[in-house]
């Protein structure tokens, strides 16, 4: 204050000391109308100088804020389920009406389910239901020393996220329960798991978990059905005591194709809710599995590494041998991979040859390279008794395949013994030799092709090493499995990589959308994003089809599905201006978890109350509630004071009174002739 009353006391000195100066100070009579043109200029020098030492005046203001009273209200399918709709649209109205509550609060609606909604509008429609997104919200509402109540209007069920019952909120949470407490009598399948693929013949495990909840002994007998027929059944038992049954049995696969079953519980006497007694799942048989001969004269850990990777594909299966093929027959094997070959094998590698067997050589330091060298005619190593360790360096230009987050750099050196590698057939190097820091014209992995057969060669060994780098870097032993089932794909002539490949469920619920990913490869096994790709898709029980393109997203065409109704779908992906199609099919089920609630979960409600300092009440106590809101004296107004500053160069008035004030002066000393 004291700052601005010398910045008025300066420009009101300034002002006067130059407009005295220039009209006051000649010796000469001043002229008529001097003292007018004097205060246009004090006022001109006066207003110029505040504008120049710009004073700021503060101002601070109070406003006072309503706490907010956040009424949300559960939006899903349950609330209808239970029967328990109409009351949430009571509740609302109710509170509409009390002019208690809205002169005390600032009422804002929300709605829930698979995300949360701003307003009131109920369709209990939702398919799911999931607190998290809610309740992370609501606590971004207030702070430390503000409270707002929340009125959570629902019936406590949840299909999605973390448990509410454990969450930790700062504003205080009163739950109105809605529908029905009572706990009824209930038998499902919680849990059924399955291996999705299997082969002709085989018999493949499943494994289905029974939960029960009650106090009195039941008895329900579990049945698999196959396309209306049994293929399974047993009778459970179970009480207040024992309370689960896991039951594991095997099935049979004897028809190849996709195979849709249904687990059924039969339903107790006073159960109530019977959804939950069914589970439906899907298996694909295969008519063949793809067989991979392992041969080495010793035990070394690559043998494991190998054999494991090779078969995380399920559709391959290797065996190996060790010291020889004794009662193997070797018609049976695809692919034959020879570890580190030495004269322990006889003939093998002649016989290999004749049968026209695809193969995989892998040499090391224990390599009889003479034996080799003799038996085979399409590469000779002369070596030394030296070991080397050998680095690999991955070739941009190699057609055959790619190696997809297989960081070849990185990777610890392979061993062989030293010597000069002399191919004696057109190759594709796909890793280059190197030592050090020297890089090499000479493989480290190559592989070739005849007009009948595929072969791959590396020189070296460690391969275990590699696994153990795959998993220290990416968590996962998937990249080096890639690696290893890439050369293998090369290798096995009965593995054809088809161009399109489809990524889908075959089995879902109504409740779901239904994503078809497709990936689209080139002659060379490379991913192709240049296609456009057109799906066909069909509803097998209207007979109704629809012709649309597929989105390029990432290194995938995708098409998604929705609010598709219980039956059998097809498709047809094709690839535009290409004789390439590829067709599949799956099946949707008339299923809503949100319909598998029979009772509200008080109790869980209670619990997230009292972590708030709430209080949990039912639907016919929302007057006592409401009243007790609008009159819990912790729920006050916030007053919060703004404190402004107003610099005197932002009043525009000034500069107009400047300009006036000069044009003025100007005006009348050039009317009287003093310019």
């Amino acid at each position: 204050m004291i700052h601005n009353i010398l910045i008025f006391v300066a420009s009101i000195g300034i002002a006067f000391a130059v407009a005295g100066w220039l009209y006051y100070s000649q010796k000469r009579k001043s002229p008529k109308g001097t003292q007018l043109l004097f205060a246009l200029r004090f006022i001109s020098v006066f207003a110029l100088a505040l504008l120049l030492l710009n004073p700021k005046w503060k101002k601070q203001s109070i406003t006072d804020y309503k706490p907010q009273l956040i009424v949300a209200a559960d939006n899903s399918l349950s609330i209808k389920s239970i029967g328990a709709d109409k009351m949430p649209k009571e509740i609302i109205a109710r509170i509409k009406k009390d002019p208690t509550l809205s002169k005390k609060f600032d009422i804002q609606y929300l709605t829930f389910g698979n995300d949360v909604k701003v307003g009131d509008s109920l369709s209990f429609d939702e398919m799911e239901t999931n607190f998290s997104p809610l309740l992370t919200q609501l606590n971004d509402i207030g702070s430390t020393f503000e409270k707002h109540p929340v009125l959570l209007l629902t019936d406590g069920n949840q299909t999605q996220g973390n448990d509410y019952s454990y969450f930790k909120s700062k504003n205080p949470i009163y739950p109105v329960v809605l529908g029905d407490t009572t706990k009824y009598a209930d038998i499902a399948i919680t849990q059924l798991n399955v291996n999705t693929y299997t082969f002709l013949d085989n018999e493949f495990p499943v494994e289905i978990l029974v939960n029960y909840v009650g106090n009195e002994s039941v008895q329900s007998q579990l049945t698999v059905f196959k396309n209306n027929q049994k293929v399974f059944q047993k009778v459970i038992v179970l009480d207040s005591k024992k309370t689960t049954e896991n039951l594991s049995f095997f099935l049979k696969a004897d028809q190849v194709g996709n195979h849709y079953y249904t687990a059924q519980l039969s339903p107790l006497n006073s159960e109530k809710n019977t959804r939950n007694n069914r589970k439906d799942f899907w298996v694909e048989v295969v008519d063949q599995q793809a067989k991979v001969l392992l041969v080495s004269s010793f035990y070394h850990p690559d043998l494991g590494a190998i054999k494991q990777s090779i078969e995380r594909n399920k559709q391959r299966k290797v065996n190996l041998s060790i010291g020889g093929i004794k009662d193997i027959k070797l018609s049976d094997y695809q692919l034959v991979i020879l570890y580190q070959p030495t004269s322990n094998l006889g003939s093998l590698i002649k016989d290999l040859i004749t049968a026209k067997k695809n193969l995989f050589f892998i040499t090391g330091s224990k390599t009889d390279w003479d034996y080799l060298n003799k038996n085979q005619t399409f590469f000779v190593k002369k070596t030394t008794q030296l070991k080397e360790q050998y680095r690999g360096v991955y070739n941009e230009n190699y057609p055959n395949f790619t190696l997809q987050d297989f960081a070849i750099e990185n990777l610890p050196p392979l061993q062989d013994l030293f010597g000069e590698i002399e191919m004696k057939t057109q190759h594709d190097i796909l890793l280059f030799q190197k030592i050090g820091n020297t890089q090499l014209e000479s493989p480290l992995l190559t592989t070739f092709s005849t007009t009948q057969n595929k072969y791959a060669i590396l020189f070296g060994e460690g391969l275990w090493q590699w696994k153990m780098k795959s998993k220290l870097e990416k968590q996962s032993f998937e990249p080096f499995d890639q690696f290893i089932n890439a050369i293998v794909q090369f290798c096995n002539d009965d593995t054809q990589v088809n161009p399109l490949k489809l990524d889908f469920n075959k089995l879902l619920y109504s409740n779901q959308n239904q994503w078809i990913k497709v990936q689209y490869f080139d002659q060379n096994f490379q991913l192709d994003t240049r296609a456009q790709l057109l799906i066909t898709f069909s509803d097998l029980q209207t007979k109704k089809s629809q012709k649309l393109p597929m989105v390029l997203n990432a290194k995938a065409y995708e098409a998604i599905f929705k609010n598709l109704k219980p039956g059998d779908y097809s498709f047809k992906v094709n690839v535009e201006g290409k004789n390439l199609s590829q067709t599949g099919s799956f099946k949707v089920l008339d299923y809503s978890a949100e319909e598998q609630f029979t009772s509200a979960q008080f109790d869980k409600l209670n619990v997230l109350a009292q972590n708030s300092e709430g209080t949990a009440v039912l639907s016919n106590q929302i007057d006592l509630l409401l009243q007790q809101l609008a009159q819990n004296p912790n729920f006050k107004n916030i007053q919060k004071s703004t404190l402004t500053t107003t610099p005197l160069i932002d009043w525009k008035w000034l500069l107009a009174i400047i300009i006036v004030s000069l044009s003025s002066e100007w005006f009348i000393r050039k009317y009287r002739g003093l310019v």
